[in-house]
């Protein structure tokens, strides 16, 4: 599925369970959504930041942008449901507006 998103910044996480102790290295992405209103009692202004996870190949091709970026992005879901950025490419070094 593709997806024109707004990437805020990278996370790094890596080190051992402690409930497991297996390692872990992962990398997720700061998005930033338009907020989704339900109901007639709620305003939003801006935008709502969420965490995605994303593939190590993106990252590298991302960590050295200036942030916020605006990328065309190819997202695949895990055996979750949850989206996964597999494909990021930069379409320019500003945000859009909300």
């Amino acid at each position: 599925m593709k997806s024109q998103m707004i990437i805020a910044g990278l996370i790094r996480r890596s080190g051992t369970s402690k409930k497991t102790g297996n390692q872990y290295d992962f990398w997720t992405a700061t998005v930033l959504n338009k907020p989704i209103i339900q109901g007639v009692t709620a305003a939003a202004h801006g935008f709502d930041a969420s965490e995605m996870s994303c593939d190590p190949a993106v990252a590298m091709t991302l960590r050295d942008s200036k942030f916020p970026v605006t990328c065309d992005a190819q997202l695949r879901l895990d055996r979750d449901n949850k989206a996964i950025i597999e494909v990021a490419t930069p379409t320019t070094q500003k945000a859009v507006a909300a």
